[in-house]
């Protein structure tokens, strides 16, 4: 059984979600308001394990860039770069620094080459 105010409502709803559905495609293809996540999982290793990731090769990279020239954000006025290696044993909770550096064109070819 089918009402106006229902067809009124049912309407309104289907331009709302349009509307809103049209405004998120179009802040993810110009890359507005980007969403940094973060994830924490406790208890994941015992506290007895250890990972030396120079035996396994692991490296990591990364960039930050500006979504409309692509070009890689690194400027000492407004980016400070630090690396710290979080360790909590019991209830201490640690902090240390790690060492990095800007990587280099060598640095670059010692990864795999990115699927597409």
């Amino acid at each position: 059984m089918t009402t106006i105010p229902g067809g009124v409502a049912t309407l309104a709803l289907i331009i709302v979600t349009m509307a809103y559905a049209a405004l998120k495609m179009i802040e993810l293809n110009t890359g507005q308001n980007p969403t940094i996540n973060d994830t924490k999982i406790d208890g994941f290793f015992e506290t007895s394990e250890t990972v030396n990731f120079n035996e396994i090769n692991w490296k990591m990279a990364f960039s930050i860039e500006n979504m409309q020239s692509r070009m890689a954000i690194d400027d000492p006025r407004y980016v400070k770069w630090i690396v710290r290696l979080y360790e909590k044993k019991g209830e201490v909770l640690s902090e240390r620094r790690l060492p990095f550096h800007k990587c280099t064109t060598e640095d670059y070819a010692q990864f795999h080459p990115l699927s597409r």
